[in-house]
This record gives structure tokens, sequence and C-alpha cells, in this order.
């Protein structure tokens, strides 16, 4: 009797197995997050970072006049090829948990006492500005882990829970996938 407990519940080692498996991924994904030590050795990423700190939270009315936005990728640099809104959200991302209130705080406390490398010596190795780049690796890892998720949905959905599964694990353990989500943008 005690071996067919698991298979009363079929569904729930399912989803214990693909919790499991999401959280192995999104720790392959964060593991050693300041690779760099700060250095911005990336010279896309470096781009990155220099346009973040160039931008700002515009008022409400100047928002919708691209010329004078301080969001404007375009009005500090000539080019900008890549999409904003990962720009913006790791800019208030950054910034909410840089200078934001006691729970920002606390948030960034956890993260770095579950190893995510937010703190160097305790004192936050960001900011809202060139140094929001380990707050955007982090928001491309927790993007990453979101497609392995997408994977198994898919797998799914389109086969069975088996190909689902079987999808999600090999993008889990992808070591490009790894390696890009360890990138800010």
């Amino acid at each position: 009797m005690a071996g067919s407990a698991l298979h009363d519940h079929p569904t729930a080692s399912r989803r214990v197995a693909l919790g499991l498996l999401l959280l192995v991924a999104f720790v392959l994904r964060v593991w050693n997050l300041d690779w760099d030590a700060g250095t911005h050795q990336h010279p896309d990423e470096r781009y990155w970072s220099i346009v973040t700190d160039d931008i700002s939270a515009p008022g409400p009315l100047e928002y919708f006049d691209s010329d004078s936005s301080p969001l404007n990728p375009y009005r500090d640099r000539d080019t900008w090829v890549y999409g904003t809104l990962p720009l913006f959200v790791t800019k208030a991302g950054a910034s909410f948990l840089a200078d934001g209130p006691f729970p920002a705080g606390a948030m960034v406390t956890i993260a770095d006492g579950l190893g995510i490398d937010l703190r160097d010596d305790g004192v936050d190795a960001f900011d809202g500005g060139y140094n929001a780049n380990l707050i955007g690796r982090l928001f491309s890892a927790m993007i990453d882990t979101g497609t392995v998720l997408l994977a198994y949905l898919l797998g799914r959905d389109l086969f069975d829970r088996r190909v689902g599964f079987v999808a999600a694990t090999l993008l889990a353990f992808t070591p490009l996938h790894i390696q890009y989500a360890h990138f800010y943008g």
C-alpha cells in the first residue's frame, strides 16, 4: 500500500518534479551572477550599462515627447539597436532595490543570502545607473527560467507531459541558455 501513494497522486509528484527542475534551472542561471566582478567585461553589456546610466524617469507629459524624454536612449546616443523594455525594467528594478523602502532592502538581503551575488562585503554591488547590470542579469535569469517552463508547457500541450518534461530538462541544462542568462540585455 505504501508504494501506491505515489501512484495515487501522480499530478502532485509531477508538479514537484517540475518545480525542482525549475529551481535547478534558476540556480544554474544565477550561479556566479557577478562573473566579471563588476568590471563590465562584455562590450554589449557595458554599452547597456552606459545607456542605463543615461536614462531617467520622465515627467508625465515629457514621456510622450521623444526628443526631450529622459527615457529615450537616442537622446544621449547616436544609435540604439536593442529593445527598450529590458532597459526600462532593469532601470526601474535596480533603482527600486537600490533606493527603495525597507522591503526592497529585505529582498536584496534574501537574494544575497541565497547566493545570488548582489552584495559585496555587505554593500550593494549595484545601483540604478551604470552598475545596474547585476539586476539586469538577475532579470535575464528569471526570464530564461520562464522559458524552461514554457518549453514544458508547449511540449505537454503539443504531445504529452513526458515530452514536455524532456524538453524542459534539455533546455534547463543547455549551456548556451545558461551562458546567455548571465548577461544583462
